[in-house]
């Protein structure tokens, strides 16, 4: 049987690995000027930020209380490695 995160409509897992949080929900520079581009301030620019990793991650778009506090955390930083997620 699929996983959870494999369904039709996929989840996040129970627990984010470091390692998948740094390479899948770090924006990447190019991102990042993007999204400077697109907003005014940095709230709104945090939760476009959040919209758009999260998007390419589960291909919709969850309700926000459902985006694990983990996965904020890892906004503004480098990513380690430009390997795409799945």
């Amino acid at each position: 049987m699929a996983t959870l995160e494999r369904t039709a409509y996929p989840r996040f897992p129970e627990v984010l690995a470091s390692r998948e949080l740094q390479t899948c929900y770090t924006p990447l520079p190019d991102e990042l000027e993007w999204a400077r581009r697109s907003t005014r301030g940095e709230r709104p620019r945090l939760g476009l930020l959040v919209l758009l990793k999260v998007f390419q991650q589960l291909h919709y778009f969850p309700p926000l209380d459902t985006i694990p506090a983990a996965s904020l955390n890892k906004f503004g930083q480098p990513p380690i490695s430009a390997t795409p997620c799945n």
